[in-house]
């Protein structure tokens, strides 16, 4: 197709224009400050046929407005020249709200990734001269449907409270108003005086600045932040996706302390609203919270690495994650890895309700692993893990240096297991009152904390002294890695552990030397306990000591940890309807399956039987990873 090259002129600009034969390309000299999609192209409108091309070099502020593509989007976009020549727009205190402004736009797909050379073509600086921009990408006005991506902002020099990187509102309209379809990706954010991307209305207690919602916040690095990484306020629509971004060093100019408003979020949502999914995200070093959920019904965050987060030791900054108001309710965090946060690994307060965190690896928070009102864990196999030493994770590489890029998570092929108690037996105790009380020794797994074993007090005299022990048959084999130990609840003391040791083993009575011995501390919460991981079905808690050297042991719960079992039977990546159909060809063939084939990997506990406590495994990985 042949291919032309004119020159036109449009408002007194010099405008090259390129015809594609299918739409043309107009090119935005460096001089222009205002580009009217009403009139840009060729003296008429602009349509999704034509691509608009920045030239490249450096520039004052620069203004688009009244571009709409009706349905299909206009591309924006930097010049592809050899040598590469970086579009760079730097603030002079001229025209739009924002050093680049999009205002009454539509269907306008921003980006700069025209030339294969540079990974951002698009440097945008909002610096303090001569007047500094709130962001340095400003879209307002009756603006949707636009995307922003391969962008580099940058606002080193921006010495105000305001300096926002990617910022969306507008005083002039209403909240009738939503800036709807957003889509920021591949972008890099850094250095800015307040948020890397401040998305939603400013005031929700007046009738201004309008909503935002169905956006999709992905790939974008965010660091150096001077307070928020990002903030989305007052989300008014479905499908809202955050999701494979890195936000490093947020809350670096402001001091909650101090007085600040301004407190260095990670990752918010604030205010009413419809729920976004936050997932695959990474977020290290944040002064307040890594994410805070100030709102919204069903937020769903998931799979984030959440690192070093919460460096302002208050009661309301210093968690990994944080749930916050009453408008927040029904969120669901799972399979996080939330380490080394100042207060807790997962907060809730202010009357938060129905939320549920499960499955979360929670390691060497500084007060523990959940605390706060408004949040149920999990239970079984949804527990979640807590180590006081992240090494006892098993991550690939850690080197607990402060440096988390150097290390290596990967940990969800190995997720722990807490062993149903269903189908457990007691194999033996040495001692249990059955007179006095009911301190059977089965009281001790039978979900219920407020039962306990109790040895035997009210026949003997002397009574029977330590050890103690309790023998249990898990019901199958399992790759057993750990245990948990509830004490005894209540104002009685009597009989709580001390000195202990664990013990693993197969069907017999060899059991070796302990996994695990160790000291409890004298206090009633739960207490978890790690070790190498042993293949067996029989564990052995032998009491040695009580907290008080009394002859007593008493305990409410023993609970045991193993490694997940792997339930994609025919390994092809899923857990699925193919693998249900393997155990269904196997179920509850009595006896059928042995080692080393175990009824083609359907029989998970090694059990010998295809049954309810493999087809419990199953669903639990269905639900997780099956498609």
């Amino acid at each position: 197709m042949k291919k032309t090259l004119v020159l036109v002129i449009v408002a007194g600009m010099l405008l090259v224009v390129a015809d594609s034969g299918n739409g043309s390309i107009y090119y935005v000299p460096t001089s222009t400050k205002t580009v009217d999609g009403d009139t840009f192209c060729g003296g008429s409108a602009c349509t999704s046929a034509d691509t608009i091309i920045i030239e490249g070099g450096a520039r004052g502020n620069l203004r688009f407005q009244d571009f709409n593509g009706s349905g299909s989007y206009i591309t924006i976009t930097n010049e592809n020249t050899n040598p590469a020549s970086k579009v760079v727009i730097t603030n002079d205190g001229t025209v739009g709200f924002g050093v680049l402004s999009l205002t009454n736009c539509k269907y306008v797909d921003f980006r700069g990734d025209n030339d294969g050379d540079l990974a951002y073509g698009i440097h945008v600086i909002n610096d303090d001269t001569p007047a500094p921009r709130s962001g340095a990408i400003r879209v307002y006005g009756e603006s949707d449907h636009i995307k922003l991506s391969y962008l580099e902002i940058d606002c080193t020099n921006n010495s105000t409270t305001s300096g926002i990187g990617i910022q969306t509102g507008d005083k002039s309209l209403t909240n009738a108003w939503t800036f709807d379809t957003f889509e920021i990706h591949h972008n890099y954010i850094h250095d800015t005086r307040y948020s890397g991307m401040y998305l939603g209305h400013n005031d929700p207690g007046v009738n201004n600045d309008p909503y935002v919602g169905t956006f999709s916040i992905h790939d974008n690095i965010l660091e150096n932040m001077g307070s928020y990484g990002m903030t989305f306020k007052g989300v008014k629509a479905a499908n809202n996706y955050i999701y494979n971004n890195i936000v490093r060093n947020t809350g670096l100019v402001c001091v909650h302390l101090t007085g600040s408003s301004k407190h260095g979020i990670g990752v918010q949502m604030f205010e009413p609203g419809y729920m976004a999914d936050i997932y695959n995200n990474r977020i290290e070093y944040t002064m307040g919270p890594g994410i805070k959920i100030g709102g919204g019904v069903g937020n769903l965050v998931h799979h984030n690495e959440i690192l070093g987060c919460g460096t302002c030791d208050e009661v309301g900054w210093g968690h990994g994650i944080e749930l916050h108001r009453s408008v927040t309710t029904n969120t669901e965090m799972y399979d996080n890895i939330i380490l080394q946060s100042t207060r807790y690994g997962i907060y809730g307060r202010y009357e938060t309700s129905g939320n549920i965190h499960k499955r979360n690896l929670i390691g060497d928070s500084g007060i523990g692993e959940w605390g706060g009102i408004g949040l149920t864990e999990g239970t079984c196999a949804d527990v979640n893990i807590y180590h006081a030493d992240v090494a006892d994770f098993g991550f690939k590489v850690w080197s607990d240096d402060g440096d988390y890029s150097n290390d290596d998570f990967s940990l969800r092929d190995t997720l722990l297991l807490q062993i149903p108690q269903i189908g457990w037996t007691l194999v033996c105790v040495d001692s249990e009152e059955t007179e006095g009380e009911d301190g059977r020794a089965i009281n001790s797994f039978d979900g219920d904390p407020d039962t306990i074993w109790h040895t035997e007090w009210s026949l003997t005299d002397p009574d029977p002294c330590h050890p103690h022990e309790i023998q249990i048959d898990l019901g199958g084999f399992y790759d057993i890695c750990g245990f948990r130990q509830l004490p005894r609840q209540g104002e009685y003391p009597n009989g709580m552990i001390k000195d202990y040791e664990f013990y693993v083993s197969g069907d017999s009575d060899n059991w070796g030397t302990a996994v695990a011995s160790g000291t409890f501390a004298n206090d009633q919460t739960e207490k978890q306990v790690s070790f190498d991981r042993k293949l067996g079905r029989r564990v052995r808690l032998v009491a040695i000591s009580e907290v008080n050297d009394n002859p007593w042991t008493t305990m409410a719960e023993l609970n045991v940890l193993a490694i997940q079992p792997d339930t994609d039977i025919n390994n092809d990546g899923k857990v699925n309807i193919e693998d249900f159909a393997i155990l269904a060809v196997w179920w509850e063939n009595e006896n059928a399956c042995s080692s080393p084939g175990w009824c083609e990997g359907a029989d998970f506990d090694m059990s010998g039987t295809v049954d309810m406590s493999d087809l419990a495994y199953f669903a639990e990985n269905w639900l997780r990873h099956g498609k």
